[in-house]
């Protein structure tokens, strides 16, 4: 089960470096390779995407798997707000260096979130719960449960 969530994780993640380098690029009107690691690869969107999908499609919790999409919305979005947040501040102690700034936006907090990234993250949360997720569980259970095992350990060493 672990290796699965790897590589949803890394599907998220790819999805997410996709979304935000198309993002920026389009926005900026040149090409803008986002992360901070080398490849393809944004893992802020993995792990929120992941969890998202953890709460409200794999926990056994009825209140969690039939949430409406105000409650997905607001999940993900206070969700986003916590995970950029502390992102942001441990990705700087580490590497002294911010990945984002948000300071001219308004309603920012210490220039590390602000009201215009929740309120996407939040409808991009109920993307992923109920329209691609559906597709990525379809696509991995096609694959035998030990080459998605293998997929992941080359993924992981990648």
């Amino acid at each position: 089960m672990i290796c699965k969530y790897f590589v949803f994780f890394i599907i998220y993640s790819f999805l997410g470096w996709i979304y935000e380098t198309s993002y920026c690029t389009i926005h900026e009107k040149v090409w803008r390779n986002r992360g901070f690691l080398y490849g393809p690869c944004i893992p802020l969107y993995g792990i929120g995407a992941t969890v998202a999908q953890i709460i409200f499609i794999d926990l056994p919790f009825d209140s969690f798997r039939d949430a409406p999409y105000y409650e997905i919305f607001l999940v993900c979005s206070i969700g986003s707000l916590v995970l950029e947040y502390v992102t942001s501040y441990y990705l700087e102690k580490l590497f002294h260096a911010r990945w984002w700034d948000y300071s001219d936006k308004l309603f920012n907090i210490n220039g590390r979130i602000c009201l215009q990234t929740m309120i996407p993250f939040g409808i991009l949360g109920c993307i992923v719960v109920y329209l691609i997720h559906p597709i990525i569980i379809k696509f991995i259970d096609l694959f035998n449960p030990t080459l998605i095992i293998i997929i992941s350990i080359l993924l992981f060493i990648i």
